[in-house]
């Protein structure tokens, strides 16, 4: 099941649905067949076309992390704890943007400051 499925199922579970199938029509279409209080539902739900803003924000943040774990090999020897601290706070806020699709106005703000922290050991 796809990332969109999933929450799709999960959403419709927290509303007291029973999820009969979720059927992908393609990459742009799903159709949702649930039961609730005894009724039975279906929907079809069609994806607009494109990526989202919040997708594009979010690979832009995977780029601007990439560029600085790419930098931490530039660091002095006496960066070593540093280097190692930022690089797996990256590498971990890189995981949650890949798997979520999206970032979030903390995790932006923590990737410059990282980023700025970098550029001062280099310079």
């Amino acid at each position: 099941m796809g990332k969109i499925s999933t929450a799709i199922r999960d959403a419709l579970r927290r509303e007291g649905c029973s999820i009969v199938s979720i059927d992908p029509l393609g990459t742009d279409e799903v159709v949702i067949d649930a039961n609730r209080d005894g009724i039975r539902y279906t929907v079809a739900i069609k994806a607009e076309a494109g990526r989202s803003e919040s997708t594009d924000e979010a690979m832009d943040a995977i780029d601007a992390i990439e560029e600085a774990l790419g930098w931490l090999g530039d660091l002095p020897d006496a960066a070593d704890d540093f280097a190692v601290s930022v690089g797996d706070k990256l590498a971990s806020i890189q995981d949650w943007i890949e798997k979520n699709d999206t970032v979030t106005d903390n995790q932006l703000s923590a990737i410059e400051n990282m980023r700025e922290g970098i550029q001062k050991w280099i310079r």
